[in-house]
């Protein structure tokens, strides 16, 4: 397992998600991820592209974005998550 990051903030003007200070890449900077969140019938993980070295950017298309109001739970389920 590689892990991409922890949940460090979430933009609802642009619908980011953004995890930082993940494994440290060999010879290189620690892994983060930017998820772009998108309105969708069902929650489907896009493909991870990887722009630079060790930062990484995937969509995740989700019924929750479709409503400002569920975006906000999102961010709330997500931070749990991370605190375990």
């Amino acid at each position: 397992r590689t892990r991409l990051g922890n949940f460090d903030a979430y933009d609802e003007a642009t619908k980011k998600m953004s995890f930082k200070n993940g494994q440290t890449c060999w010879n290189g900077p620690a892994r983060s991820l930017t998820v772009s969140l998108e309105c969708g019938a069902e929650t489907v993980l896009g493909s991870v592209d990887e722009p630079s070295k060790c930062v990484y950017a995937t969509t995740l298309k989700t019924p929750v974005v479709c409503d400002p109001d569920e975006a906000k739970k999102l961010e709330d389920i997500v931070q749990a998550i991370q605190r375990g």
